[in-house]
């Protein structure tokens, strides 16, 4: 049976002395019928050096997503592992962290609720073949920020929704080959599903611009940010569109394929499909939140200056 963990808070704890950085993570393990029941409570510490924070090249706006992203992926680690008691406090330094963030780590946000499942050497049964993988409306409740953001920007609404069934799919886990195909479709023609013409417009006033949807898009964010904000929050998007043309996979688009799945560090064959959907969603999800800062700060630049 399926456990569910809840994120309460994000607290920076540092003290006035402490050369970097430091958090603590509050989350609540319980069950879920129609609503989160709370069941027991349980805390994370996780400190960073400062030099390490400019190793990584991490913008300060960010860290708290970032190192609250590793604590959580910590936390449930060991929640699917029941070994929550041996939870211990995370130290990042430059002696035993590499040489940049980990990009196998859960998607971030306070009040977000998580599903999992405990490793045990028991047969699933085929009612959980579908379980829900994260149930906050973390992914639509971004999509209607960024919606909101860019109809004051640009003048309509950019991220268009051509079939539910492609967003209601983002919250479904992936336990097989077939599962995992179908939601990298949807997520893929999430992605594709842009306004063109509203950025198009924005950008240079004409409607001529053949591009694709995420060129046209990156275009949009380097205008909004820069070039390498841009490339960074694109890549990933055109990293699934690239596992979406691999399978089934041919002599013809290996050389995509292979490469989309170092991008996301996932083995070939994948053995565990459940994981993988799980790290390429939440990459999709950190995207869409960096495309929401972007957004953000340039509404409040433009116009909230006094």
């Amino acid at each position: 049976m399926a456990k569910y963990l809840k994120i309460n808070s994000f607290e920076n704890i540092a003290p006035s002395d402490l050369t970097g950085y430091k958090y603590r993570l509050n989350v609540e393990i319980g069950s879920y019928k129609n609503t989160f029941i709370p069941k027991k409570s349980y805390s994370a510490q996780i400190q960073i050096s400062d030099i390490l924070v400019v190793m990584w090249k991490v913008d300060i706006t960010k860290l708290e997503f970032v190192l609250g992203s590793i604590c959580l992926s910590q936390i449930l680690e060991l929640a699917k592992n029941n070994d929550l008691e041996s939870l211990k406090p995370i130290i990042l330094d430059t002696f035993n962290s590499g040489e940049k963030p980990p990009n196998d780590v859960y998607g971030f946000s306070i009040g977000s609720i998580y599903a999992f499942s405990e490793k045990k050497n028991v047969k699933k049964s085929k009612s959980l073949q579908s379980e829900i993988s994260i149930l906050s409306n973390n992914i639509s409740d971004i999509r209607d920020h960024i919606n909101t953001y860019t109809k004051k920007i640009l003048g309509k609404k950019i991220l268009l929704i051509n079939q539910e069934r492609a967003l209601f799919d983002m919250y479904k886990s992936a336990n097989s080959n077939t599962e995992f195909v179908n939601r990298i479709s949807s997520l893929s023609g999430l992605i594709i599903s842009i306004d063109k013409k509203t950025i198009v417009a924005f950008l240079d006033n004409s409607n001529t611009d053949d591009s694709g949807e995420i060129i046209i898009l990156e275009k949009l964010l380097t205008l909004l940010s820069n070039k390498e904000i841009a490339n960074r929050i694109c890549i990933v998007f055109k990293k699934i569109n690239d596992l979406r043309k691999g399978y089934p996979i041919h002599g013809d688009n290996i050389d995509h394929v292979l490469p989309a799945h170092d991008f996301f560090g996932l083995t070939y064959p994948i053995v565990n499909y459940k994981d993988a959907w799980e790290k390429i969603l939440n990459s999709y999800l950190e995207s869409m939140i960096m495309i929401r800062e972007i957004l953000i700060d340039y509404y409040n630049n433009k116009y909230k200056k006094n």
